[in-house]
């Protein structure tokens, strides 16, 4: 009985609040999900349950004064804990009246110019590296194998 009731608080602390089902293998890998929007990376333990990522930037934007930056990125996780980060811009920042203005890009495709060798803390200290990876739409997420956990995770 001792053993059990362990295991069930064990459980609670690790998946966080009601899992998804499907999602319990991936939850206990301790996978963590991460984003690079708004000139911010930013990352969270996956518990099974919806990452409000935008709250994360908001948090991230008032902790550095309302700083803002047009700039996201695609991140691609390479071998021995290396994240490659592919920028692009989501619109341009213009000055008019005094002030400066967002204008948000059109819909379609974005243009990939460079990229960046980080890690898993999102540590962008290397240099940006030009190369011509074409166009990808921001929108579609990445193409995922239907089979695997994370496909079935993420809805």
């Amino acid at each position: 009985m001792l053993f059990i009731l362990i295991f069930v608080f064990s459980a609670l602390g690790i998946f966080g609040e009601n899992p998804d089902p499907e999602c319990v293998d991936v939850v206990t890998r301790g996978y963590q999900v991460a984003a690079f929007f708004g000139g911010f990376p930013m990352k969270a333990e996956f518990k099974g349950v919806p990452i409000d990522l935008l709250t994360l930037h908001n948090q991230r934007v008032e902790a550095n004064n309302g700083t803002f930056n047009n700039q996201s990125s695609r991140l691609i996780l390479g071998y021995s804990d290396e994240v490659i980060v592919l920028p692009y811009f989501i619109g341009e920042i213009v000055a008019a009246g005094g002030k400066s203005h967002f204008l948000p890009r059109e819909t379609g495709r974005v243009q990939l110019n460079s990229w960046i060798r980080s890690d898993r803390d999102l540590d962008m200290s290397s240099e940006e590296t030009s190369a011509n990876f074409g166009k990808l739409d921001p929108t579609l997420p990445s193409s995922r194998t239907p089979s695997s956990p994370a496909t079935r995770c993420t809805t």
